[in-house]
C-alpha cells in the first residue's frame, strides 16, 4: 500500500483504503463521513477535549 511507503499503521491504511473504496460510490459518502466523525470524535474522548454539557448555550438561544 502506499501509505505504508509514507509511514502510516496498517490500521490508518485499512481504514483509508476502506474510506476511498465507499467514497467512490455515492451511496458510500454518508457512511464514510459518519466513519471519520465517529473516529475523530473517539480520539477526542482520549484527549478529554469533549464538551458533553453546554448549560449557557441552551438559555443563550431563543426559539424562533
Amino acid at each position: 500500500m502506499i501509505g505504508h511507503m509514507a509511514g502510516l499503521s496498517l490500521w490508518a491504511n485499512v481504514v483509508f483504503a476502506i474510506g476511498i473504496i465507499v467514497a467512490n460510490v455515492p451511496e458510500g459518502l454518508l457512511p464514510t463521513v459518519t466513519l471519520s466523525l465517529a473516529m475523530a470524535t473517539q480520539r477526542m474522548a482520549k484527549k478529554n477535549a469533549l464538551v458533553r454539557h453546554l448549560p449557557r448555550w441552551k438559555h443563550s438561544v431563543r426559539p424562533a
